[in-house]
């Protein structure tokens, strides 16, 4: 049986929402919890960022310029 990369990547999506919903389940059954969020966009080659905190604008960042990279390196190296 061959698995083809769309099923690889339906899975990932499953396995992504069931860890999302066990984290909810397990932080509801503790009493105080610290929520925080962060947004990073681009318009164009502008970063636009959100957050609730410095040090999360600062995460969101770091992690929307590493998948830049990443993408810049997949168009460089697997594309014409």
């Amino acid at each position: 049986m061959e698995v083809e990369l769309w099923q690889i990547g339906i899975i990932l999506i499953f396995l992504g929402i069931l860890l999302t919903f066990l984290g909810i389940l397990s932080s509801s059954t503790q009493k105080r919890t610290r929520v925080e969020a962060g947004f990073v966009g681009f318009i164009g080659p502008i970063p636009i960022g959100f957050a609730t905190s410095k040090e999360m604008l600062y995460l969101a960042l770091i992690i929307s310029v590493i998948g830049i990279i990443i993408l810049l390196l997949y168009l460089k190296l697997f594309l014409p």
